[in-house]
């Protein structure tokens, strides 16, 4: 039986060209939760994510099963999960862009993607 080779190993061999199109398709890669699920996977109760967000039980509850939810309050949601609500904007014809609210930069975008209010002419280039 051959040994299992790390994927470093197997990367290395790769051209810079196919190591770039693997690391955009890992990217690429979502894997898609509810809240809920989130929520019992870093194993929290609905009780303890209403203390830390300054909610209710109920109100939590109602977000899990909500089909439509404000952006402030399921981030929110998120960061009383111990997380960071991140969007991203997917475009079938040019790169997918950070989307941040109010003009507000996150910290760690990329100095190459536009973020904030996203204009026309840095979708025309």
């Amino acid at each position: 039986m051959k040994k299992p080779v790390p994927l470093s190993e197997m990367m290395a061999r790769q051209t810079p060209e196919a190591q770039a199109a693997i690391r955009d398709g890992a990217e690429q890669i979502v894997r898609e939760f509810t809240l809920r699920q989130i929520r019992e996977a870093v194993k929290i109760s609905q009780q303890q994510l209403a203390t830390a967000t300054g909610s209710t039980q109920a109100r939590v509850s109602r977000a899990e099963n909500a089909e439509n939810m404000n952006i402030e309050a399921l981030a929110r949601h998120i960061a009383g999960l111990g997380g960071k609500l991140r969007l991203t904007v997917d475009f079938p014809d040019r790169p997918t862009v950070a989307l941040t609210l109010k003009g507000k930069v996150a910290k760690d975008h990329e100095p190459n993607v536009p973020t904030g209010r996203v204009r026309r002419q840095a979708l025309a280039g």
